[in-house]
């Protein structure tokens, strides 16, 4: 049974396709508008574009809310909660853009980057929310291990661009413009890894195809601040200032188109979903702040010909911890591989008992006979090779008795089918109930004829046994009016014997007690005949 009924992900709205399409294409050629210069005045800007970012982040979080209040019973509600919360502060950012407020701001304080982080943090905390169904390897040491590598990177990112220049009262940054700085590569390596650690889309159950914008949207995200930090570096280039105003476009769109595909999606799931339990990961941090130390050591060694030493061995250090959680996720794996082998073994092993089990009883079914629940013909068989083969060995006699019902035939024409059934199963019975050991056999031989095995006995022996079966019979007191013999049901007994040696066969036991069978019904029926030695003559027994 699949996961996931058929319609979790449901087909695409075409008209939340079209809004989507046009919003492309409108922000597309206002963007370029507003660039005019690089078409030669062509275009006229339809509408400013911090104005456009506001609207469309705010169309953005207006979805998600949407989608959060049709999911509120779906465990992806925390995760658009968070989602809704980045999208608003995104386009208060925006706004700030817009006016440049001074009152917003203090001096050397850039808030609408402060909240833009802050909108960052809030989509990475809510990617790592989102509830997925497989494996998550995590462990206490390895959450220590995060924290130890983040905490770290961290405090050697503060010392070194924030407390050690803050000694020189001239060349002290603002604290915020130096988290600004650090904070975007921090959260973009944050938000990158927060995603890859999402991956395979498939654990991510009816949410995939949102999860799947989300993702483009993130990544988008991302290539706006490196094609915006390209062009300040490269002294404004306005052709990748274009660019990263476009990506920012198209990241607040496909947050957009999230929103929308995310509130699809919980319409039809009203009712709480199976979910693992959270496990807390902070791998991703952990990552972002290893990326953040590596640029500031990678710039180092750009700008400065004798890096800083604490740069150096405060990355050997981290590196050291990053290696150590790559060895405790490897035993992790390793040992999880390890219990699910031995499910596995545990489930084939309990498979294979259940096969064994039912191949048991199928073979049962087989050698039981579906009218008088007595063994058939094949277990006959079996049985009386396995006696012979016994006798043989221990030098002791086999007998073998062929039981007829008597005048079976007109019973069962005159009565009928069911009647005769009926007959057939309560001599069945009454054969069963006389059976005195647990060695011997009783079946239905074919028809109305029935076969006793007894191993370890003489037929002269087991006469007097065969006389109480056939009063068992009689006893019955089943009516049968066309008998020649009787007023009731009775039966003939054929009774025969035999020394089995090896090499030899049963066959001649069974045909001397058909022979002896058949001179009991020319006696008169109703009585036992045996003969001993499967070839000697006939007794009637009285």
């Amino acid at each position: 049974m699949p996961l996931f009924p058929p319609d979790a992900n449901p087909p695409l709205s075409r008209w939340r396709l079209a809004v989507v399409v046009a919003i492309v294409a409108w922000q597309s050629l206002n963007t370029a508008a507003l660039h005019a210069g690089l078409f030669g005045n062509t275009l006229t800007p339809f509408f400013p574009t911090p104005w456009a970012h506001v609207l469309l982040k705010t169309l953005a979080a207006v979805a998600l809310g949407y989608a959060a209040i049709r999911g509120r019973n779906s465990p992806t509600l925390p995760s658009l909660t968070l989602l809704c919360g980045a999208l608003a502060l995104g386009a208060w950012s925006s706004l700030l853009f817009q006016f440049d407020m001074d009152f917003y701001r203090a001096p050397g304080a850039p808030w609408a980057d402060v909240l833009s982080l802050v909108s960052y943090a809030l989509i990475c905390l809510a990617i790592l929310w989102l509830p997925t169904h497989g494996a998550v390897f995590t462990s206490q040491r390895m959450l220590l291990t995060d924290l130890l590598i983040a905490l770290g990177a961290f405090a050697l990112l503060v010392w070194e661009f924030v407390l050690l220049p803050s000694r020189n009262a001239e060349a002290a940054p603002a604290i915020l413009s130096v988290l600004v700085e650090v904070g975007y590569p921090v959260l973009n390596a944050a938000l990158l890894s927060a995603l890859l650690l999402k991956f395979p889309i498939s654990r991510l159950g009816p949410n995939r195809v949102a999860f799947r914008l989300l993702a483009t949207a993130v990544l988008l995200l991302f290539l706006a601040d490196t094609a915006f930090g390209t062009h300040l570096y490269l002294q404004r280039s306005e052709t990748l200032l274009l660019a990263a105003e476009l990506l920012y476009s198209f990241a607040a769109i496909g947050m957009l188109a999230a929103g929308l595909r995310y509130a699809r999606a919980t319409s039809l799931h009203p009712a709480p979903m199976a979910r693992e339990k959270s496990q807390i990961d902070l791998s991703p941090v952990s990552v972002a702040m290893m990326v953040a130390v590596l640029s500031a050591l990678f710039f180092e060694v750009l700008l400065k010909d004798e890096p800083s030493k604490r740069i150096l061995l405060g990355t050997g250090a981290l590196m050291m911890l990053l290696l150590y959680r790559q060895m405790l996720t490897h035993a992790l794996r390793k040992a999880w591989m390890e219990v699910q082998e031995q499910r596995l073994q545990a489930t084939v092993d309990e498979r294979t008992r259940e096969l064994a089990e039912a191949n048991r009883k199928l073979e049962q079914l087989a050698e039981l006979d579906a009218l008088t629940g007595l063994p058939n013909r094949r277990a006959l068989e079996r049985k009386l090779n396995e006696s012979w083969q016994l006798c043989a060995r221990l030098g002791e006699p086999l007998t073998v008795a062929l039981i007829d019902i008597d005048f079976f035939k007109p019973y069962n024409d005159n009565y009928g089918h069911p009647e005769g059934d009926k007959c057939l199963r309560a001599v069945a019975q009454a054969l069963a109930m006389h059976l005195r050991r647990s060695t011997d056999m009783v079946a239905r031989y074919g028809g109305e004829e029935f076969a006793v095995v007894m191993p370890l006995t003489a037929a002269k022996a087991a006469a007097g046994f065969m006389e109480d079966l056939r009063a068992g019979v009689a006893a019955r007191h089943l009516i049968h009016e066309h008998s020649t013999v009787a007023d009731r049901v009775t039966v003939s007994i054929g009774l025969a014997d035999a020394q089995p040696k090896a090499g030899t066969s049963w066959q001649s036991l069974l045909d001397a007690a058909d022979k002896a069978l058949y001179a009991a019904k020319d006696a008169g029926r109703n009585r036992v005949q045996l003969t001993t030695g499967a070839s000697a003559s006939l007794h009637e027994v009285s």
